[in-house]
């Protein structure tokens, strides 16, 4: 038998190469929710998960964990760099959340709006039962808040209010980043853009 034939026939197989492992997407129905169900009606899909777990204790019915407030915006978890590990697709279509709880971020003393409390001072009412979705120039992000409610008349006001914004100086109040109405909302940067184009 020829030599040549002879190392062919004695040649190992090739090793298979590694199929890179896929991660299903994280909001499945196996998957726990710890949320507010009014967050979790009015949050887009891809971010219901990554906001249960950053911002809610582990309770059935969705504990918000107030000791976890230390900053305005927070961010999805980043992609994986794994070459044989791929990311959920969830983790290039989620957004950023803008938390706007300024009287509990930042302990500033708030006052009721409506004339007839004279300066009431305002309390924390709980979180705002909605998330609003804010359009930006390349896409839109998220807003959250907290409800504040008058000692007086007890009235309840939401902190994104302009009439609570304007309350702010002026160190806090430019990094509140949108315009906000009844139904629409849009970054302020959309805003100068329009304006300069007359």
């Amino acid at each position: 038998m020829p030599a040549s034939q002879t190392s062919l026939d004695t040649l190992s197989p090739a090793p298979k190469s590694k199929t890179p492992q896929l991660v299903p997407p994280r909001t499945t129905p196996s998957t726990p929710l710890h949320i507010l169900a009014g967050w979790k009606r009015t949050l887009p899909e891809v971010d219901v998960q990554w906001i249960s777990r950053a911002l809610f204790k582990d309770t059935s019915y969705g504990s918000f964990d107030e000791q976890r407030i230390d900053k305005l915006w927070w961010y999805p978890p980043q992609l994986r760099l794994s070459n044989n590990i791929k990311s959920g697709v969830d983790r290039y279509f989620a957004h950023a959340l803008l938390l706007w709880m300024t009287r509990r971020l930042w302990k500033v003393r708030l006052v009721c709006p409506y004339p007839s409390c004279h300066d009431r001072e305002l309390v924390s009412a709980g979180i705002h039962p909605r998330v609003r979705q804010v359009l930006d120039v390349s896409s839109f992000y998220l807003i959250a808040s907290e409800d504040l409610q008058c000692t007086r008349c007890k009235r309840k006001v939401v902190s994104w209010s302009h009439n609570i914004v304007e309350q702010l100086d002026i160190g806090h109040r430019v990094q509140f980043p949108c315009l906000l109405t009844g139904r629409n909302s849009c970054d302020m940067r959309i805003v100068r853009l329009l304006r300069n184009r007359g």
